[in-house]
């Protein structure tokens, strides 16, 4: 969790706080969420004084250390059978419920994937039964 001054720029400001937390392997997107949300109350809580008092100190960002991804499109959840399961498996736990859900079109229909697993470390390859995710 970051607490950084606003500029024009997103996510470009300079630092005042931050504050990790563990991701697990199988967190999702929402668990992620919940875990940064104490984080963000302690950040805010040790900087708070020194915000009001425009005296928090600041640290610029790293700019070759910054990504940055733009708001979320519909086509983000399509899954690419050509990617490895893992990528798969990631993008799944990245948008399942409450989000949207990651999905892949059959025919006319569309599948929404609400789960999935990666195959086994030493997987086959990517896009085949052997080396895909196993959709629930």
């Amino acid at each position: 969790m970051t607490l950084h001054r606003m500029v024009r720029a997103p996510d470009a400001g300079p630092i005042v706080d931050q504050q990790g937390v563990d991701i697990g392997p199988r967190d999702t997107a929402e668990q992620a969420f919940r875990k940064v949300l104490p984080c963000a109350r302690a950040v805010l809580a040790r900087q708070i004084d020194a915000l009001l008092a425009g005296a928090a100190k600041e640290t610029p960002q790293d700019e070759s250390q910054a990504t940055y991804f733009g708001g979320r499109r519909p086509e983000d959840g399509r899954i690419r059978w050509d990617g490895t399961s893992i990528q798969i498996f990631n993008l799944v736990r990245a948008v399942t419920d409450p989000y949207p859900g990651a999905f892949t079109d059959a025919g006319a229909a569309r599948l929404m994937v609400w789960w999935a697993e990666p195959d086994s470390p030493a997987a086959r390859g990517p896009g085949t039964s052997a080396g895909g995710s196993r959709a629930c």
